[in-house]
């Protein structure tokens, strides 16, 4: 149930807060008053999304704050548990909106912030909200069928058909890919055996292509290598003029004068170690030379390793970093397309059994839906004949259509407004008077359906009026004994039923105009419901 609504730079309202009680509210006021702000406002409390249009001018945000009671809501209460909202069923649920002319709009569950998605979920929970635009809804061939779901009780078998047509288009897709790549069959084991004894015979190991071109590098430059090698090795060793020879005499003389004077000992082993370090050197230079050869046939043998190591990777440049798991990619491929007859007829199987198992779960909701057409049709006609349409009979037709997410079904809507007359399909050719009664009828028969606690009707009643008009003020009435109904209405004969009655009233002040919500009390409801009338002064009994 709303407990209330506050309101704070809505449209013209300043600042407004509303309590409201349990069964039928009426909301009344002049065309142009506001009451459309408290349709909005509701809106917004269900998680609608706003613009900064509906800031009052002056103000930079607007804020509308619902409090609920959801102890007869369990479903919503372990929605919320889901999202990480703590709530005793016992205590409100606080949900407010700000709507900021800078576009930082904000919603808040409970003081906690909230996404958006999160509110539109808890309110679909909450309010059935049927503005004027549901005479169009209803005329979809979506609402008519989602009403006799609805009645049906329909939702576990749809959600059962709606997974078997799910696992059967993936088995229709797996056919289809398999059908597709045996056309190119031939062609793709071709190329795979082709690509298989390439890499195979290439065999070239991870790392072997630096490896390679290190000794390329080393054979195709042995001469200069050997040349330049050679010099070095005799200046330091060899020569007249060699290097070692040299610093071994100075180290000598070094340490001789270390014992005149200890202070030379650290250039002296600077000597030593310049010796020993130039010796290993030259060491190594002798043991390169007497290893380095020329060898033209292995440079050649190299030259064309390296070429056919670069045309590979070239030729499989996407998958050389790894060239061993696709080879392993490539014989599973290669397994597949060799034995795809045998996973066709498996896939054709596995097909055949899904679509056996679609069809039968459509066909049961077909039936269900089709029993449960001939009472609903008998109660919305029923319903309508008590709205003052005595010869209303509606039917409720059944098509075959292609499988969609919905079923097999193409439900469709026929009214019959008045006897010996043509029926006539409601998405084409019901009035607007008659959609109205219509969307009453639907709603109060799917009232035990419907476990939505609150009900909103924004000028529902439109296009009818007289006798009429006082029995949908009486069927409201009786649905608020199971559901709190707020109702946005300019006829006297449906607000006479209210249980609370609030007008809209709009008055300027100080060059501003204001809108006002008050709640009546006996007396001013008499007013009310006279200024609804016209002015006359006629009874009518609340």
């Amino acid at each position: 149930m709303l407990k209330h609504l506050t309101l704070k730079n809505l449209v013209l309202i300043d600042s407004c807060h509303i309590e409201f009680g349990k069964g039928l509210t009426i909301l009344s006021g002049e065309t142009g008053a506001g009451k459309s702000a408290l349709i909005e406002a509701i809106g917004l409390a269900c998680g609608q999304r706003a613009d900064s249009s509906i800031i009052r001018k002056g103000f930079d945000k607007a804020v509308v704050e619902a409090a609920f009671e959801i102890d007869g809501v369990p479903l919503l209460i372990q929605l919320l548990e889901d999202s990480g909202i703590t709530l005793n069923p016992e205590e409100s649920l606080v949900i407010r909106r700000e709507i900021s002319r800078e576009g930082k709009n904000r919603a808040f569950l409970n003081c906690q912030m909230a996404p958006l998605p999160v509110i539109q979920k808890i309110g679909s929970y909450l309010i059935d909200l049927i503005g004027q635009h549901a005479q169009e809804e209803m005329r979809t061939i979506e609402a008519q069928r989602a009403m006799l779901d609805l009645y049906a009780d329909t939702r576990d078998d749809l959600l059962k058909f709606q997974q078997a047509w799910q696992e059967e288009k993936i088995h229709r897709q797996k056919l289809e890919n398999f059908l597709f790549l045996k056309e190119k069959k031939e062609r793709e084991i071709e190329l795979c055996s082709f690509e298989l004894q390439e890499l195979e015979m290439a065999n070239i190991q991870e790392g072997e292509e630096d490896q390679l071109f290190d000794e390329y590098q080393r054979l195709s430059h042995t001469s200069e290598l050997m040349e330049k090698i050679q010099d070095i090795y005799q200046g330091l060793s060899e020569s007249s003029e060699a290097i070692i020879p040299h610093l071994s005499r100075y180290k000598n003389l070094g340490q001789s004068l270390t014992v005149f004077d200890p202070s030379l000992k650290e250039p002296v082993d600077m000597l030593s170690e310049a010796f020993i370090a130039l010796s290993e050197a030259a060491r190594h230079f002798n043991h390169y030379l007497d290893k380095l050869e020329n060898d033209p046939s292995r440079l050649a043998f190299l030259d064309e390793r390296l070429k056919e190591i670069h045309r590979i990777k070239r030729k499989y440049s996407a998958h050389f970093s790894n060239l061993n798991a696709y080879i392993l990619e490539l014989k599973k491929k290669l397994s597949h397309l060799e034995n795809l007859d045998h996973e066709i007829e498996a896939a054709r199987e596995a097909l055949s059994k899904a679509d056996a198992q679609t069809i039968n779960l459509s066909q049961a909701l077909t039936k269900k839906r089709k029993a449960a057409a001939q009472l609903l049709s008998a109660a919305l006609s029923d319903a309508l004949q008590s709205f003052n349409m005595a010869g209303a009979h509606i039917e409720i037709r059944f098509k075959p259509q292609a499988r969609t997410m919905a079923g097999e079904d193409l439900i469709e809507l026929w009214l019959q407004a008045n006897v010996g007359e043509p029926a006539v399909l409601v998405k084409e050719g019901a009035s607007g008077g008659e959609l109205s009664r219509l969307i009453l009828a639907i709603k109060t028969t799917l009232a035990e359906k419907n476990h939505t606690p609150i009900i909103v009707f924004d000028e529902i009643d439109g296009n009818v009026g007289g006798e009429t008009a006082v029995l949908i003020g009486k069927k409201l009435r009786e649905l608020g004994k199971f559901r709190q109904v707020l109702c946005i209405t300019h006829f006297p004969q449906v607000a006479r039923f209210a249980d609370h009655h609030f007008r809209v009233v709009k008055e300027e002040k100080e060059g501003r105009t204001f809108t006002s919500i008050e709640e009546l009390n006996k007396k001013e409801r008499e007013s009310e419901l006279l200024r609804m009338l016209g002015g006359k002064k006629v009874s009518i009994p609340l």
